[in-house]
C-alpha cells in the first residue's frame, strides 16, 4: 500500500507524495515565520519548497527519460547558488542593526528541504524538517531567556556651557547596563550649547523612564534624545 515510498520511479503517487511533503514542510516553516512577522512568511516559504521539490523530481526526470547522459545533479546545484540572491532580498540593514539573517538562512534550508523530499529522502527531510522547527522555535525561546537582548541606540545630550562630565554621563548609564560603543562631541556655537552623542548597546528590558529621568537630573543637561537605532 505505501510502496511509494521505497519506489525509485517517479510514478504518479510517488510524485504526488513528494510534492505535497514538500508543501508541507514549506508551509510548517513559514507559519513559523509568520509568527515572528518575518518578511518572508508562509506563502514564500511555500512556494520555495514546493518548487524546489518539482526541480528535484525534475532532475530525476529528464536523465531518465532522454538518450543523452545528464547530470541529475546540475538542477539542484543552481537551486542551492540561486536561491541565495532571494535569501539576500530577506537582509535588512539599519545603521549597523542588521534583521533578517535568520529569515534568509530559513529561505536557503527550505530550498534544501525541498531538493531532499524531491530526492526521495524522506527520513533525511523529516530529520532536517525537525531540526529548522526545533531551532527557529525552541531556541528562539530559549536565547531569549537565556540571553539578553541588547538593541543600538542613539543617545543625543545638549548641555549648556559649563563643564562637560562625560565620565558620569558614561557611569549613570551603566546603572540601566547600558554600555557605550563610542562618542561624538560637537559644540554649537549660536546657542552655546554642547552636543554629545553616545552609541549604545541598550537592554531591550531598560526602564527607559527611569534612565531619562537619571540624566535630566545631571548637571548642565538641558535636553535629551533617543534615536530608534543607528
Amino acid at each position: 500500500m505505501l510502496s511509494f515510498l521505497t519506489s525509485t520511479d517517479l510514478t504518479w503517487d510517488v510524485v504526488l507524495f513528494r510534492m505535497c511533503f514538500g508543501v508541507l514542510a514549506g508551509a510548517l516553516i513559514g507559519i513559523e515565520r509568520e509568527r515572528s512577522s518575518n518578511p518572508a512568511g508562509l506563502r514564500t516559504h511555500i512556494l520555495i519548497a514546493s518548487a524546489s521539490t518539482a526541480l528535484m523530481l525534475l532532475s530525476i526526470y529528464l536523465p531518465a527519460h532522454s538518450l543523452s547522459d545528464g547530470d541529475s545533479g546540475r538542477i539542484a546545484a543552481q537551486v542551492v547558488s540561486g536561491i541565495g540572491f532571494l535569501g539576500a532580498g530577506a537582509i535588512m540593514r539599519f545603521g549597523t542593526n542588521v534583521q533578517g539573517l535568520t529569515t534568509a538562512a530559513s529561505i536557503w534550508s527550505v530550498a534544501a528541504l525541498g531538493l531532499v523530499i524531491g530526492g526521495g529522502m524522506y527520513f533525511g527531510g523529516l530529520l532536517l524538517l525537525t531540526v529548522m522547527l526545533f531551532t527557529l522555535y525552541v531556541l528562539d525561546k530559549l536565547e531569549k531567556r537565556s540571553f539578553r537582548q541588547y538593541a543600538l541606540k542613539v543617545l543625543r545630550l545638549w548641555l549648556d556651557s559649563g563643564d562637560v562630565r562625560i565620565r558620569d554621563i558614561i557611569h549613570a548609564l551603566k546603572e540601566f547596563k547600558v554600555l557605550v560603543k563610542s562618542i561624538d562631541f560637537s559644540q554649537e556655537l549660536e546657542n552655546d550649547a554642547t552636543q554629545l552623542k553616545f552609541y549604545l548597546k541598550m537592554p531591550n528590558d531598560v526602564d527607559l523612564e527611569k534612565m531619562v529621568a537619571r540624566l535630566s537630573e545631571m548637571e548642565h543637561v538641558k535636553k535629551i534624545k533617543m534615536d530608534q537605532n543607528y
